[in-house]
């Protein structure tokens, strides 16, 4: 006799993400903003009511009918962010609210996003808010996740998340440079086998696409969202631009991956 075909247990989102590092509530500042913004609309609609009552007035009536509506969708809408929640796992993220759970593991990630924004109120700063995207592959069937958040001052934890993120977006970019000799970075970037090939802007437009090679690469600073490279023997950045860029961190990596690489061999043969 033949022994039944098993049937494989369905994997959970916990089992297919792994163990929980940490987890990430909404943005304060932005929530304190919209709770704010309810509160004004309140305000006024209760303003509105007792005018609509005190005068009589249809129009009034119908003035205060209209902020009763705003009110009730910024309350609501102030509920439902605040109740957003970002998990860290081992293997991916996940983001929960009040109407909706879903995730995606690392691997299975086409570009990662992270955005930094310090937030100052005539001068006085408030914090540093935080904005990360991390998109499916093609054909994966499932929406990017977007989540924003507040950094706290040393932030270890949303370090680590970047790093896995960037780690496995990092390695399917270099597959992609193995087997085709080129991949896209930035906008403007594209890492090739012997260097970063650039479109620098110019005064009528962006230039024709030029090379650095990486053994000609002196430098890498980031520095308040911005990145710069630099060429050996020159004082000005050969390469400029924003780091809050899709696949910026990831390209970061796999660059210094292939720095690492490149001064191993020169050290080989030098030794040789």
């Amino acid at each position: 006799m033949f022994a039944a075909p098993s049937i494989p247990k369905p994997v959970s989102r916990e089992e297919e993400l792994g163990q929980v590092l940490f987890k990430r509530g909404q943005n304060a500042i932005v929530v304190f903003v919209m709770i704010v913004a309810s509160l004004f609309f309140l305000g006024i609609t209760l303003f509105a009511v007792a005018e609509s009552i005190r005068n009589r007035s249809p129009e009034a009536l119908v003035f205060s009918t209209v902020f009763v509506c705003l009110a009730a969708a910024v309350m609501l809408y102030v509920f439902v962010r605040s109740s957003g929640v970002l998990r860290c796992h081992e293997f991916g993220v996940s983001v929960s609210g009040w109407l909706s759970q879903r995730g995606l593991r690392f691997d299975r990630a086409a570009a990662f996003t992270f955005r930094t924004v310090q937030v100052n109120f005539h001068g006085i700063p408030l914090g540093t808010t935080f904005r990360l995207c991390l998109e499916p592959e093609s054909g994966a069937g499932r929406k990017p996740i977007v989540f924003s958040g507040s950094l706290r001052k040393n932030d270890p934890e949303m370090d680590m998340l970047r790093d896995l993120a960037s780690r496995a977006v990092a390695q399917r970019m270099g597959r992609e440079l193995i087997a085709g000799g080129r991949v896209a970075w930035t906008r403007q970037l594209d890492l090739l086998a012997q260097g970063i090939e650039h479109r620098s802007l110019g005064l009528f437009g962006r230039k024709p696409p030029a090379v650095l090679p990486y053994e000609q690469i002196a430098r890498i600073d980031i520095r308040d969202g911005f990145f710069s490279v630099w060429r050996r023997g020159r004082k000005r950045a050969a390469i400029s631009g924003s780091s809050s860029q899709a696949n910026f961190f990831p390209g970061h990596r796999l660059l210094l991956t292939i720095l690492e690489q490149k001064r191993k061999i020169a050290a080989g043969g030098e030794d040789a």
